[in-house]
């Protein structure tokens, strides 16, 4: 008994200590990335001010007495001095953020060193307890009936596998989208803001200079635009909800079709009249959605076929292309995030079935309940 009460304050102790540092871990790296973020912001300002700062320059080259044989100093106008102080004080910000960063990164890497030694304690823990002949429930407070207990033994490794790909998959979409609201929103609506800056003070002085600006900032905005469509869609912000699978099929079909016109897509439908809750009606848009977007990317297929069929309360989905086929090693060398390994996990949480045969191009099966 003893040993179960040692043991089991070590390993509280070592379980809190992961916490803690875990979460110190966190902070400092977001502490990281908004100096990261902060210091790209003011890079970027500081190269738009520079710019601004030699138009002013330029044009003070002008000032001089016409009737004195002596020229004049040009004196610096006060946009101008305005400009060199703005410059100083992000100067002045930026070598303050690059030693924050610096400290931070010695810090994040002083804590991966703890959270280390932490993790291979907690290993020495379990081997403890595993030559003393306890189990990891034998060592956890009374605090529920045993049957209502999980403990990480209790969870079949197929699970622990499909769920760690999951939340892996689900972070690298947030981080995507993060970086791009982050790297091609805000910093071109920032760089956008400078150039409209430069075009009030100009526009007077140089139309044709402040006339190419503002359309550089109208060319800006259009792409801008277009990446934020692309995050909506992402994040299925234009997905109907209303329409019953069948239609949400059919649709999504006739429109890749008219956007890839090099390929011919055929389809059938039979029995496909129920309507499966929202969540399973977008998983199975997003399946469609992947599979053509690989199909397209690289398959080189001319001509798909796809039969959507309702069998036994369950849908089966086929979709078969004659393109290059699906690569024999594909499982190994592919990325964690790829499109198929996504619609592995997808039709996983739907509780069905995905099956990959190469023949003469590439055959997708899929089959899940629809209730």
């Amino acid at each position: 008994m003893s040993n179960i009460k040692d043991i089991r304050s070590i390993m509280e102790a070592n379980d809190e200590m992961l916490t803690y540092f875990n979460a110190l871990y966190s902070e400092h790296l977001s502490e990281l990335q908004s100096s990261k973020s902060r210091l790209f912001e003011i890079n970027v300002k500081l190269d738009e001010l520079v710019k601004t700062k030699s138009i002013y320059s330029l044009n003070s080259d002008y000032r001089k007495n016409l009737f004195s044989p002596i020229n004049v100093e040009a004196n610096e106008n006060e946009k101008e001095t305005e400009i060199r102080r703005e410059i100083k004080t992000l100067t002045d910000e930026r070598n303050a953020l690059e030693d924050k960063i610096d400290q931070e990164n010695q810090n994040i890497k002083a804590i991966e060193t703890r959270l280390s030694k932490l993790s291979k304690a907690k290993q020495s823990i379990g081997s403890i307890r595993g030559y003393l002949g306890l189990s990891e429930i034998d060592i956890i407070p009374d605090s529920t009936e045993p049957e209502e207990q999980i403990t990480k033994e209790s969870i079949p490794d197929s699970r622990k596998k499909h769920g760690k790909n999951i939340l892996m998959m689900s972070t690298f979409d947030k981080t995507y989208t993060s970086t791009v609201l982050d790297k091609r929103i805000r910093a071109e609506l920032s760089s956008n803001n400078h150039k409209l800056e430069v075009v009030r003070e100009i526009i007077r002085t140089d139309p044709n200079r402040a006339k190419v600006t503002v359309d550089e900032v109208i060319i800006n905005s259009k792409n801008m635009m277009l990446i934020i469509d692309d995050c909506l869609k992402k994040n299925n912000y234009y997905f109907d909800d209303k329409k019953n699978i069948k239609s949400v099929i059919e649709d999504f079909l006739i429109d890749i079709g008219d956007k890839h016109p090099e390929v011919v897509i055929d389809y059938d439908f039979v029995d496909l009249t129920i309507q499966p809750p929202y969540v399973r009606t977008l998983s199975v848009y997003r399946i469609f959605d992947i599979v053509f977007d690989n199909i397209f990317k690289h398959s080189k297929a001319s001509h798909v076929q796809v039969r959507v069929a309702e069998v036994n309360g369950k849908l089966d989905i086929m979709i078969k292309d004659n393109g290059i086929g699906i690569p024999d090693n594909y499982d190994n060398k592919s990325s964690w995030y790829s499109g198929i390994k996504r619609i592995r996990e997808l039709v996983y949480l739907l509780d069905g079935q995905v099956m990959l045969t190469k023949d003469n191009g590439t055959t997708v099966k899929i089959t899940m309940d629809i209730s």
